[in-house]
This record gives C-alpha cells, structure tokens and sequence, in this order.
C-alpha cells in the first residue's frame, strides 16, 4: 500500500508538472495546438501542418546514470539528431508485483523532460515485449513465479491481465508528454518486431488488435502508433495490423531502396522511416567484440538520409548503448544447436552495453561519432560537442571481511536474513522463490540408503551450476554443455545455480523450463531422487548476488558494487 500510495503522489506532481508545460507550450504558441500525424497524400509525416523527417538515435534511460542523461542528449543534440528514442521496460518499472518503481534510474519522466528542455522530440517504446537484449526481453520475472508455463505475446487472460495493469498505470501518465498535448512524444510503438513471432495465426494477430485497442484507449486517437520489423516480406506481414503504421529496421550495406520497398509493402501510402539504422551490434561472453566501420555506417547512413528526395525518417540503434546494470542483461537462446543439451543454448549477453555506438559505453565521443556528425551537417543543424566527462581510477578495492559459503548459509543468512532461508519438498527455480534473477543456493542431505561416493545428476538447472563440497572441491557444468554426471563423497549436498540472463528473443515455441532459473526439475543421488530426507533448503535473495567466485569454494561475501566486465 505504502508502495502504491507513494507511486501515484509522485504521478500526481508529474502531471501537474507537465499540464503547466503544456499550459505554457500553447500559449507560447498563440492558441495554436501542436499537431503532429501521418500525411497518406503527401507521403511524410506533418508537423504542425508541414512536411518532416526526424533524426533519432536511441539512448536507454535505464542503460545511463541519471546524472548523465543530460550529457548525453547534448551530445545528441549536437551532432545533429532531432529525436531521441528509447524503450520503457516492464521489469524495470514494476520489479515486483504490485510494486512501482519511476524514480532514480527509472525515472522516465524526467528523462522526457531533460529531452524536450533541450528541444528534442521523442519517440518511446513501452513494448510489452523489448528484446533489446535485456533480461527477458523487458518481461518481469515474476511472471513466470506461479505460472511457470504462461503464454507471453499472446492473447492469453493471465497474461493480458497483467498487461493491462502495467499499461493502466503507466499509459495514462504519458498522455501529458505528448506532442498534441504540449509535450515532445511524436510515436509510440507498440510491441517489437513482432514479425518474427511464430507461429503467425489468427491468435497471433488477435494479440495485437488487443494492444492496439488498449494503446488508443489510454493514449487517445491523435498519437501515432508504429510497428517495426525486419526488412522481409513475411516478417512486415506478420508484424503489423490496421491502425498501426508499419516501419523496418535495417543495417549499412544493401540497398535502401529494397529495404524501403518491404515498407511499403505493407504501407503503399506514407512515411518512409527505418526505426532501427544498427550503428554496431550487441556481444556475448566468449564471443569477440562487434566492431562497425565508421566510415560503412556513415555511408549507409547517407542513402538512408537521401532517399526519397530527403524525406525518409530514420532512427539509429545504438547512439549510446551504456550499461545493462545489475543482473539485467538478457540472453540469447539457440534451439538448434546441435548438441546434445537436454534444452537450448542461451548465449548470456555482457554487462557491457556498448554496441560500438558513436557514444562509447562510458559516454565518450569516438571517431564514428565525428564522421557521423559531419555527413549529418548537411542535414540538420550541429552544436557544440560538450567535453567528454573526466575519468578517475577507482583504485584498490579492499574487502574487510570474508567467509567460506557454508559459513554464509548455515550461520550468516539465518540469523540476518531469515526470510530468504526457504524449505521446500523439491528444489524450486528461483522464480518461485521471489527472486528474478541472480544466484540461488540449494543444500539437502542424501537420502541414508545412498551410498557414497554417489552419483549426482539434476534435470534441469538454469544456466551455470557448481556442486560444491566442504572439502574445497567445486564441479561446474552449464546448460550449454552435455549433461554431466557429478560425484560426491560427503552425505551433505550444496549446489549453487547462477542466471545468466532471460532470454530476450522472446518465441512462443520456447518451452517454460527455457525461461525458468535456478533448478527446474529433480536432483537423484544414484538415480534416486533427493526427497527422502524431507526438504530442500534454499538460500534465495538479493542478497546472494555478491557470494559467487568462480571455480571456488572459499566465496567472497562484499558489498554490492557495480562490476564492469568484458572479455578480451
């Protein structure tokens, strides 16, 4: 309740906020209301009555201090862009359930506010679903906490009932932010290249119509609403419905005038716009960085801006990648694989957000930057290039205390934090524990009819698990690897299981255990399975996140700190 209440004060003093802006906005503007829509005649979006074609680069408010937003939209700004685009992830904003969150880092109303200040106008992406390799493509992993085999991106009632919550409380708050409204939201789109979903039928397509409807009735009729979808025929086709105006994503290289042609396609009469020009590309752990050449970027970039007698749109992903915080990167999953895992590959995106954008991870200009603000030039109006931010060595990071694991789960975590202590007949994925993401530790003693040494086996574990014994020894396996057999030689058994990331891909055909993490199924001890001695107990809390070293037993217990790391 307190949660609540504090949630719709803190809407209540935005709303004011953004009625005066608007207030302001319109009498500024002699009476005149903004207006901006879709010319089908003219073929061009109209901004308060004439033609126009923005610039947008897509920066993530929840990837970027906040303290750095308005550094990063200036040099926005300054190399030309007239737009800035982001998504608004589910599971950032309600990280529970019934639990809101728009403050710090989640603070998007600010972030419009700072944008529109600096006379940039915005294009957001509330989803539902994201991708955007975020943990669970911007779903909330409690979804998945009593309804293990839920149907997102369809027209499913428990799902769609919890859509409908988020979207009753965070669409109606948007509506001041709107261009018709004074404020400097011209799009809205509506779910993520949904295209790519299968299988495209009629429930497919009756789970969009439901957005839709719900979009327009929080938002009104005036906003326009986007689609986006690979540059192919059959996904367009499968990704847009009437009411919804569709868009294409591309990369440099090709031709524009075929990638454009999928648009129309879809949309014979309007805007040409590509909502997702890709500057560079995401990175997995054990994969080499993805570079993009400036100079190809700004090549394909030049085409884009030409096309049409300079009219199309364009939005280019990523300006600024940033940070995927915490434990919120998400992951990529691979069902043919050509293993012999007993479920797909998920290749666990980084911590690093950095996309080889014009604006590296930690905010800076980079080359790419300068080449692309001087073919921009021609375009658009440039700024001044704020400086870069100065950099500071951190320095040596001095732990005052440690403590073996067992130490942490027999001693520590009762007497502190006893909640997070759970007992349960079988062990549970983390998810039905309250936790979303992290690690989760489990602890049983063999059943007394298993002799030791004996063989350990568990079913299903999501995604890197380590059997760890009081002698120092820890076995590891993940679940990209074939299933492995683990041997113990004490009756105690201690397991710990680490999330690395939901995927963000985001298919219906992906079977429940796909998403879950932690341990999802049976744990046998020479075949039998591990119930006979009554309980599991599970360590599952936040509060788990600093414990694991890998390929240790001896964990380091500190306090939390934010880790960069990328692989070399």
């Amino acid at each position: 309740l307190l949660y609540t209440i504090k949630f719709e004060i803190m809407i209540l003093s935005r709303l004011v906020s953004a009625i005066v802006l608007a207030a302001a906005l319109i009498l500024w503007s002699e009476g005149k209301a903004p207006t901006f829509k879709i010319d089908y005649k003219k073929d061009c979006y109209l901004r308060d009555g004439s033609c126009y074609r923005y610039i947008a680069g897509e920066m993530h408010y929840f990837r970027i201090h906040p303290q750095y937003w308005e550094d990063r939209l200036l040099k926005l700004r300054a190399a030309g862009f007239t737009t800035v685009q982001t998504y608004i992830p589910w599971n950032v904003h309600v990280p529970r359930e019934d639990v809101y969150n728009f403050e710090g880092i989640a603070d998007v109303y600010r972030y419009l506010e700072t944008a529109w200040k600096l006379g940039l106008t915005v294009i957001v992406r509330p989803g539902p679903f994201l991708a955007t390799e975020w943990d669970y493509g911007g779903f909330p992993g409690w979804l998945l906490k009593d309804r293990p085999t839920l149907d997102v991106r369809r027209n499913e009632t428990v799902y769609m009932g919890e859509v409908r919550k988020w979207y009753a409380k965070l669409l109606p708050t948007l509506v001041p932010y709107l261009y018709h409204e004074g404020g400097p939201i011209i799009a809205v789109q509506v779910e993520n290249e949904f295209g790519s979903n299968r299988p495209c039928d009629e429930a497919h397509f009756d789970y969009l119509y439901q957005l839709r409807d719900i979009y327009r009735q929080h938002l009104g009729k005036h906003v326009v609403l986007l689609t986006v979808d690979g540059d192919s025929h059959a996904l367009a086709k499968c990704g847009n419905i009437e009411g919804l105006y569709s868009t294409v994503n591309f990369g440099s290289g090709g031709n524009v005038s075929d990638h454009f042609k999928v648009e129309r396609q879809q949309e014979p009469r309007g805007p040409f716009v590509c909502s997702a020009f890709f500057s560079g590309w995401l990175d997995h752990w054990g994969h080499r960085f993805a570079k993009t050449k400036a100079e190809h970027l700004a090549a394909g970039l030049h085409d884009v801006l030409e096309f049409n007698d300079r009219t199309a749109s364009v939005s280019m992903y990523m300006f600024h990648g940033g940070t995927n915080f915490a434990y919120m990167q998400g992951g990529r999953g691979d069902w043919n694989n050509g293993t012999t895992t007993q479920y797909p590959r998920l290749w666990g995106k980084m911590t690093s957000y950095d996309y080889d954008a014009p604006l590296s991870e930690a905010g800076d200009t980079t080359w790419k930057y300068q080449v692309l603000r001087n073919l921009i030039s021609n375009y658009s109006k440039v700024y001044d290039v704020p400086a870069n931010t100065t950099k500071v060595a951190a320095g040596p990071v001095i732990t005052g205390h440690s403590f073996d694991i067992f130490t942490l789960v027999e001693e520590i975590m009762p007497q502190k934090w006893p909640e997070s202590v759970i007992k349960t007949l079988y062990p549970l994925p983390m998810e039905q524990m309250g936790q979303n993401h992290g690690l989760v530790l489990y602890q049983t003693k063999l059943p007394d009819q298993v002799t030791l040494p004996a063989a350990i086996n568990v079913e299903m574990f999501g995604d890197r698990i380590y059997v760890i014994s009081k002698s120092g020894e820890v076995q590891m396996n993940s679940r990209n690897r074939p299933p492995k057999t683990f041997t113990v030689n004490e009756a105690e058994l201690t397991i710990l299981v680490e999330d690395n990331g939901h995927s963000n891909t985001g298919h219906v055909r992906y079977a429940y255990n796909y998403y879950q993490k932690g341990i999802i199924g049976n744990v046998t001890a020479n075949g039998q399975v591990c119930v006979t001695n009554g309980h599991f107990t599970s360590i599952s809390s936040p509060k788990t996140l600093y414990l694991l070293r890998r390929g240790r037993a001896n964990l380091l217990c500190v306090v939390p700190v934010l880790v960069y790391a990328r692989p070399k």
